[in-house]
């Protein structure tokens, strides 16, 4: 990968972790309206209780507050931004137009046309994603055929997931491959594949990990809508 490429290539990692925050920071603006919560009455005060000992206003709206913004959410937005907005800048990376696809592009060494599922982490998917994992593969082979484009290999049709290391793949990753010879490519193997270079993930983990310390710190912002719930939750109460 040549340098100069590879340097723009981790700053536009840093362009779109900044939309992100964007993201996270208009999230947070609602969350600090009680209207924007699903409220359960059977667990909310638990929530506060279990988590900081009561449930006064404060309390109660940090737990309404704090699950949202550091749970699952926020790993599908930030893969979403990988897969809309980072990979698709890759030169030799494009958006799939094919159902069931979500990038297609030109392996930086085999240089062959790689059609890649993505996926987020190595827990991502659950035991009933498997088949309709592959019979999305199968109907995507079909229709290159049917529409008279090549006889594509199954080892061709991959699943990307963008972090972890493949050692720590969960079950149904594995079932996948031992079921056929689709190919999961995680983490450094993925990201060597779109670049041709070993180091890349590493390098990317370590330009967003100093990008999120110069940056990530929204502990005011948090606090201001918290106060900003509570007192919403307050006037609830009365």
């Amino acid at each position: 990968m040549e340098a100069h490429y590879k340097q723009r290539m981790l700053c536009r990692a840093e362009e779109c972790f900044r939309v992100l925050l964007d993201r996270r920071d208009q999230k947070l603006r609602e969350l600090s309206h009680l209207e924007n919560h699903a409220l359960n009455p059977l667990l909310d005060t638990h929530k506060s209780i279990y988590l900081f000992g009561d449930d006064t206003d404060e309390n109660l709206a940090r737990s309404l507050i704090y699950p949202s913004i550091i749970g699952t959410g926020l790993n599908t937005s930030f893969g979403d931004i990988i897969q809309k907005e980072y990979l698709v800048d890759f030169d030799n990376v494009n958006a799939s137009g094919i159902k069931g696809l979500d990038i297609e592009f030109t392996h930086a060494i085999t240089k062959q046309h790689i059609y890649c599922q993505l996926k987020a982490g190595v827990n991502t998917i659950n035991s009933g994603d498997v088949n309709p994992i592959l019979e999305k593969f199968t109907k995507a082979i079909r229709l290159i055929r049917d529409n008279g484009g090549e006889a594509v290999p199954n080892e061709r049709f991959i699943i990307g997931v963008f972090s972890g290391q493949y050692e720590r793949r969960n079950g149904n990753y594995k079932r996948i491959e031992q079921k056929s010879t689709h190919r999961v490519l995680v983490g450094q193997d993925f990201w060597e594949a779109v670049t041709g270079d070993k180091l890349f993930y590493s390098d990317l983990a370590a330009v967003l990990t100093n990008f999120q310390r110069a940056h990530s710190n929204s502990a005011s912002k948090v606090e201001r809508a918290v106060k900003a719930l509570a007192a919403e939750i307050k006037k609830s109460r009365r």
